[in-house]
């Protein structure tokens, strides 16, 4: 309040701010000193902002205590292979797992935040397997001992619900290639996808510490045809054909599952990261 409303000369704010980072800078070591190395970190990057430029000697010991910090703060993260639930894979209509693994493993387990190093994803499969295979229930306290993790993350897909919506059917005319008027039945609607991950946070023992759900939703347009004879004989466009081949549909499906995919991978990642830091004292 002095540097504001008193109009300090410009040696007085500089010997002002001078003190008031050599004063954060030992609230910093007291928090250091305290075993808060997150705290210690904040009040260390409190002195370096307090202006453009501080004493040397002072921005130097700042930066020797962050670094300090870091590194006696770092907590190593394991992130178990992504499993989902057996109701989720019988409704699923691509290998949605293993399609979040690989999102969440190339844009969101590389880039941790400070005081977090997430483990070898190659090396914690490697484990999982040799200690919970296939089949069996996880045995997070031997794998994150073997790899000497810190916490544990579980990311398992438990939910996914599809509802159909404002179906309307119509009747559409065609020819056959023989040249016969029919007729042959038109559905046009739009399919609502809804899908849950949980994600369980363990400690060094393999005790599950919390939970959380990440949600996410989709939604489009569909069309679908169906025909009492054989839609072969009908003279189509390719487009209309297109409407009797549920191969297609099923394409148009998976490809809507897994759209929903990349929102659930940064918000689970995120969530995941921010709980775990908020154990780092």
């Amino acid at each position: 309040r002095v540097m504001d409303d008193m109009d300090p000369l410009d040696a007085q704010r500089r010997a002002a701010l001078d003190s008031q980072a050599e004063a954060l800078l030992e609230w910093a070591e007291a928090e250091a000193r305290e075993g808060r190395p997150r705290a210690a970190f904040a009040r260390a990057d409190e002195a370096l902002a307090v202006a453009p430029e501080i004493p040397a000697d002072l921005a130097a010991a700042a930066t020797r205590l962050q670094e300090r910090a870091l590194a006696e703060g770092l907590r190593i993260l394991a992130v178990f292979p992504v499993g989902s639930t057996a109701e989720v894979r019988r409704a699923s209509l691509a290998e949605l797992d293993a399609q979040l693994s690989d999102i969440l493993e190339t844009e969101h387990w590389r880039r941790p935040p400070l005081f977090v190093a997430v483990a070898d994803p190659a090396r914690v499969r490697q484990v999982t397997r040799r200690f919970s295979p296939p089949g069996t229930a996880l045995d997070a306290r031997r794998i994150l001992e073997e790899l000497g993790a810190d916490f544990g993350a579980l990311v398992e897909l438990v939910d996914l619900q599809a509802t159909e919506r404002d179906v309307k059917r119509s009747s559409r005319s065609a020819r056959t290639k023989d040249g016969r008027a029919v007729n042959y039945s038109l559905e046009e609607g739009r399919i609502n996808y809804a899908l849950a991950v949980e994600v369980t946070i363990f400690d060094d023992q393999g005790r599950p510490l919390e939970s959380f759900t990440v949600r996410n939703a989709a939604s489009d347009g569909f069309r679908r045809a169906s025909y009492e004879g054989t839609f072969e004989d009908l003279d189509l466009s390719r487009g209309e054909r297109l409407l009797f081949n549920p191969g297609e549909e099923r394409r148009q499906r998976a490809a809507l599952q897994e759209s929903m995919l990349g929102e659930l991978a940064a918000d689970a990642g995120r969530e995941t990261y921010e709980r775990v830091v908020r154990r780092i004292p």
